[in-house]
């Protein structure tokens, strides 16, 4: 992911030439003096489906052959939060069909979506990101949802 031309871009490239498959981008633009331009978060990716999550609260399910849209969410609107001032940072960790984000905001500071849908599948509830929250080290490693 990238930001430039007042787009932020998603851009898939063949691993063994570093040749461009495919990209995508939507107009957007996130710069801040103290970090500087987006995005911050690095995609997911479970089978087909790579998941972005932009500088400004977008979190995106893409076809990982093409790019192509499946689904989308402004999960600061849905968690009725602000963005912070370096910008929606948090790489979105997918676990059994489920992408989990840290939005904060008064509707759930932790929200799972559908990976296939999109749909809100849970939140926590606590609009505070001190502990309890989401922590995570994967692949194979330990993820920690303790919403109380």
């Amino acid at each position: 992911m990238s930001q430039d031309d007042h787009r932020e871009w998603t851009r898939c490239l063949a691993l063994a030439t570093g040749q461009p498959l495919w990209e995508v981008s939507r107009p957007h633009e996130f710069e801040r003096p103290l970090s500087g331009p987006g995005p911050r978060a690095t995609p997911a990716l479970s089978g087909q489906d790579l998941v972005t999550l932009g500088a400004d609260g977008v979190l995106e399910c893409q076809g990982q052959a093409d790019g192509s849209l499946r689904w989308k969410r402004a999960m600061l609107d849905d968690a009725a939060a602000e963005n912070t001032m370096h910008g929606a940072v948090a790489s979105p960790p997918i676990v059994d069909q489920s992408v989990i984000v840290t939005a904060g905001g008064s509707l759930g500071a932790v929200t799972a979506y559908s990976l296939a849908t999109g749909e809100t599948q849970w939140r926590a509830l606590s609009p505070r990101l001190g502990p309890p929250h989401l922590e995570h080290a994967l692949p194979g490693g330990t993820l920690a949802v303790a919403p109380q």
